[in-house]
């Protein structure tokens, strides 16, 4: 069967950059994907796995061996630079698009603006955990917002307390 499909395969579509060389197509179907780092090699496998898809063929060994094969013995040295160099592209655009993500929850982990809103249950949560156990405001904190009444931190109720379950 390896022998059949390195027949019928259409090398020419395989040796083709794919996504018509647009490295915005190319870096978002490595983010699909789940690719961090993609090279020459790596993109002519995405073709070669579209082919093999219209081909109805699941087998990775074989879609591998194909690459490999195409790469190694077929594909034309101006045709390896045209695929690292839209790859290469592919991957800065992905790095900026990380970089900006990490910046921007960096930014939002140190908002340190007080969010002030009617609802106990959402003050607690935009201002953290730090008053949910603050013991001069037992009325306001978190528990209260959440469990019966008793049944806070640092009551006898046998919800409330470790101790009716055992030692921890």
């Amino acid at each position: 069967m390896y022998n059949k499909y390195l027949l019928d395969i259409d090398y020419d579509t395989a040796c083709k950059v794919p996504y018509d060389n647009d490295p915005l197509l190319v870096a978002a179907r490595a983010r699909e994907l789940n690719i961090h780092f993609l090279d020459g090699m790596g993109l002519m496998k995405l073709s070669v796995e579209d082919i093999a898809q219209k081909s109805k063929i699941n087998d990775q060994q074989m879609i591998d061996s194909t690459t490999k094969y195409i790469w190694y013995s077929y594909i034309k040295s101006s045709q390896k630079e045209e695929f690292k160099t839209l790859a290469s592209k592919a991957n800065e655009i992905n790095y900026n698009k990380r970089q900006i993500n990490a910046d921007n929850l960096d930014r939002i982990c140190r908002i340190n603006t007080p969010q002030i809103t009617n609802d106990p249950i959402m003050d607690n949560f935009f201002q953290g955990t730090n008053n949910f156990y603050d013991d001069d405001d037992h009325n306001n904190n978190f528990e209260s917002s959440i469990l019966p009444s008793g049944s806070g931190y640092g009551t006898s109720s046998s919800f409330g307390s470790f101790g009716s379950f055992g030692n921890f």
